[in-house]
């Protein structure tokens, strides 16, 4: 809608000796992010020049500093669109705000200029409701609200499906990374966040469990994603607060699927990381949780996962009670064809 510059400075500019720019604001941008399917081989390693190569490649011209104090984007909108192996995904994020300040580019960030943010403060605002990153080394981010909902409802999505798959419902807010190393991120291509704060996270895992699984498919499979992610990540601890997890099965010959849910679940989980040395039986992720099974009965757990395990080989402490036995009719009538008529549970332990 609007591009706007102000403040330059002329005179060092016309003497080639560096562009100083106050600030420049950009009002309602739009970008289309266009991610093309896998190739089958991997790209070749591309390694970056030094300043001293980028200078004698230009003939030996060496960039003017360029130093910019502040640039505003608001309001913006991008458009992603991904290709994979069932077709063309299509998502669209709006209400984008964007605030760099203090960012400076001379001959030698100018060889990889994204490297010019690590040393920059940095403002990122989703849904016009996240603000404040306020140092590179100890950022903060405020996301208003997240959701993740599936296009399709569940029958013509189990329909579609030829091999098992969960249908995911996520939607949280607000979320709040406190200790996001910017410039780790920058400098080392590594992501280390100290503290994530989900509140209200409302998570629902459907399952058909009448549609036979893949011949690669990996069932509990999910911890086994983090191996997988390219960048280096760490996250020391998230804090979740207030939340509610619901899973529903449709088993073979079952109607309407049984229903197994966690109200009032707050919890803490460290050690989230696809670093190998962290990811070991001696150095699991740890989950704490208390919650109220079916919004009934008292239960506190601690798991301890090996992200590296490809079994479900994990380690689990729970206590559970006291709550009426027909509430786990809710699950178990449909899944296993069990009817529980009376009688009440005061305490279960497990280990």
């Amino acid at each position: 809608r609007s591009f706007r510059v102000s403040g330059i400075q002329l005179i060092p500019l016309i003497r080639g000796k560096g562009i100083f720019i106050s600030s420049i604001e950009i009002d309602r941008p739009t970008a289309e992010l266009h991610f093309p399917a896998p190739a089958e081989t991997d790209p070749p390693d591309v390694q970056e020049p030094s300043a001293e190569e980028a200078t004698e490649e230009a003939g030996g011209f060496q960039p003017p500093t360029a130093i910019l104090q502040r640039i505003r984007i608001t309001d913006a909108a991008v458009g992603l669109t991904r290709e994979t192996g069932f077709g063309t995904a299509r998502s669209v994020l709006h209400g984008l705000d964007i605030e760099l300040t203090d960012i400076r580019i001379d001959s030698v960030s100018a060889t990889n200029p994204a490297r010019a943010m690590a040393n920059s403060r940095v403002r990122i605002a989703f849904d016009s409701v996240a603000h404040l990153l306020a140092d590179s080394r100890d950022s903060v981010v405020e996301i208003g609200a997240f959701r993740l909902t599936p296009t399709l409802e569940a029958a013509p999505f189990f329909g579609r499906l030829r091999q098992r798959a969960d249908r995911l419902t996520i939607s949280a807010g607000p979320i709040r990374l406190e200790g996001l190393d910017f410039h780790r991120y920058f400098a080392e291509d590594a992501l280390r966040v100290r503290l994530i704060v989900v509140d209200s996270l409302d998570l629902h895992v459907y399952a058909d469990i009448q549609i036979p699984w893949g011949p690669r498919a990996r069932p509990c499979r999910y911890h086994m994603g983090f191996a997988t992610v390219e960048v280096p990540f760490t996250i020391d601890t998230i804090r979740l607060k207030d939340s509610r997890i619901r899973y529903s099965e449709l088993s073979k010959g079952s109607v309407r699927p049984g229903e197994l849910t966690l109200e009032e679940l707050n919890g803490v989980v460290v050690n989230l990381t696809n670093d190998p040395e962290k990811m070991t039986h001696e150095t699991p992720a740890v989950a704490h949780v208390t919650a109220k099974l079916f919004g009934e009965g008292a239960v506190e757990a601690t798991v301890a996962y090996p992200l590296l395990s490809k079994t479900l080989d994990f380690s689990v402490e729970a206590s559970l009670g006291p709550m009426n036995m027909p509430t786990f009719n809710q699950f178990a009538s449909n899944v296993a064809g069990v009817e529980i008529k009376k009688g009440r549970l005061d305490s279960l332990w497990f280990r």
